[in-house]
């Protein structure tokens, strides 16, 4: 352990504010400005699917290369410029054909940089802490929180009116930052390397397998809110300024769980999954059943629990039962399967029903939350009370 020190943070917090502003962009106007293209819904199922699935092999691969060669801030830099030259192309006059091969690699270098920025942020902690269970992951990662939220609003009201082209001049603004954010991250000192190979470590582990099927369920099953919620709130009437006050809702309510994540890091990760399925579950079927703004506004709430809870509880578990050398790669296998593989099927499963079947496709997601809330059932009853557990 090493003397704490605000530095760190300090260098940690602006990376998170400048690559969720990307996000804050993308999650909430992505879809849209692919709609405006003459995308299709089926279609644009099948570009985000695309990226997605792509993505979660991508994720892996540059999270074990940062474990073996201690290179997160040199990666996460090479990842923004790589992200900002591809984000120029979807300037061009590009149909779907061309849209979906500029995407897959953008997202395939966009995405694992939350992954990487993370397992930085895991070791410097561990580092700057006298006790794991002061882990203050929850507050450096709330600057991400803030910067989504904050964009995510500015985004929607400075689209009003306006030619949706301008979302991609935000999302190259926002990858121009975090390029400058990555330049400045701070060099764990005396880095350990991964001397053996830290995937296939931890892919024969029964219990990492369980957390990766759990949380990618509960994180999966958030497919079509991601995907298709903007284009549903707007097709039963809601303004693009009104949807970007919805999206900001949910992550003021992540916000104010990611400041309280310090006191959450003393009970189970199990239990804090279990909590994150059983909220994704009524959710989505809240979701299905109504449209209204009003409900709409009290439902959202529930993402601080759905995503943040499921968040914090995995990025808990790794803290505790993996170590530091192959922290990177274990972020990197569960954002593959959260944000990757399993996200990925669920989106390509709710663009061959929302064509159809509208918000009612958010059914589906609510019977996968519940295969996830089983499968952290089973990693609950198999892993061990601990003396700090208070559940």
């Amino acid at each position: 352990m090493v003397a704490a020190s605000p530095r760190p943070a300090l260098r940690l917090a602006p990376a998170y504010i400048a690559v969720f502003a990307v996000l804050g962009v993308w999650l909430p106007y992505w879809p849209l400005w692919l709609e405006a293209r003459g995308v299709s819904a089926k279609q644009v199922s099948w570009i985000l699917t695309a990226g997605i699935w792509l993505r979660a092999l991508a994720g892996p691969f540059w999270g074990n290369l940062a474990d073996r060669r201690a290179a997160h801030r040199q990666l996460v830099f090479l990842l923004a410029l790589g992200s900002a030259a591809l984000c120029a192309l979807f300037t061009l006059d590009l149909g779907f054909a061309g849209i979906l091969l500029v995407s897959i690699p953008f997202t395939m270098l966009y995405f694992p940089m939350i992954a990487l920025i993370d397992g930085l942020t895991i070791s410097w902690t561990r580092r700057t802490a006298n006790d794991v269970r002061a882990l203050d992951y929850g507050r450096l990662r709330l600057w991400g929180s803030l910067s989504f939220l904050v964009v995510s609003i500015a985004a929607g009201t400075f689209l009003e009116g306006r030619s949706l082209e301008w979302v991609i001049a935000l999302l190259l603004a926002g990858l121009a930052a975090s390029a400058v954010a990555a330049a400045a991250l701070p060099a764990p000192e005396n880095p350990q390397r991964a001397t053996r190979l830290p995937l296939r470590e931890l892919l024969v582990r029964r219990d990492f397998l369980l957390l990766l099927a759990a949380a990618g369920l509960i994180q999966g099953s958030h497919g079509c809110y991601y995907a298709y919620g903007s284009i549903h709130w707007k097709n039963a009437g809601i303004e693009e300024g009104w949807i970007g006050w919805l999206w900001a809702e949910g992550v003021i309510a992540e916000v104010v769980l990611f400041i309280v994540a310090p006191r959450l890091f003393r009970w189970r990760p199990t239990t804090l999954l279990m909590v994150g399925a059983t909220s994704a579950l009524v959710r989505w079927i809240l979701l299905a059943e109504f449209t209204d703004l009003g409900a709409l506004v009290a439902v959202q709430w529930m993402h601080g629990l759905s995503f943040g809870m499921t968040h914090l509880a995995a990025v808990s578990w790794i803290t505790k039962n993996v170590s530091e050398e192959q922290t990177a790669s274990a972020q990197a296998l569960l954002a593959a399967m959260t944000a990757g593989v399993v996200l990925g099927l669920a989106t390509l499963l709710c663009g061959e029903l929302f064509d159809s079947y509208g918000g009612t496709t958010f059914y589906a997601m609510s019977a996968m939350a519940l295969f996830g809330l089983a499968a952290a059932r089973v990693l609950h009853s198999a892993t061990s009370t601990r003396t700090s557990a208070r559940l």
